[in-house]
């Protein structure tokens, strides 16, 4: 089976998934944070690059808000985002114990307990 990658800080860690981009959906009629996911190395890399595409407007309106000692303070105590790999068989235990209900794997919204089942083979 394939690894998949993931967009963040860090490796993944604990059920909330800190440190991993989420993106916010509607999912049975809810709205929902989720695990972003990708089958393939070139996905997450393209979703890095947009996200990065995003950073000067992001860093102007948090400017605005927050001041901008407060904002480069904070720049400065954030890992940059990266891509990470995962193999299959640790991305269904960290599933199995996720908080998140819900993960986005190439844009298509999944159970985290139904792809942890499959990862396992069930």
């Amino acid at each position: 089976m394939n690894p998949y990658w993931y967009v963040g800080v860090a490796p993944v860690s604990g059920p909330y998934w800190d440190g991993v981009v989420m993106c916010e959906m509607e999912a049975e009629d809810v709205r929902v944070v989720a695990p972003m996911l990708f089958s393939t190395r070139e996905n997450a890399e393209e979703e890095l690059r947009v996200l990065r595409e995003g950073e000067a407007d992001a860093y102007i309106r948090a400017v605005i808000e927050y001041g901008e000692s407060d904002v480069n303070e904070a720049l400065d105590n954030t890992p940059e985002l990266r891509v990470f790999e995962i193999d299959p068989w640790l991305l269904g235990e960290h599933l199995e114990d996720s908080a998140p209900m819900h993960v986005m794997v190439d844009g298509r919204v999944r159970f985290t307990w139904k792809l942890a089942e499959e990862l396992r083979g069930a």
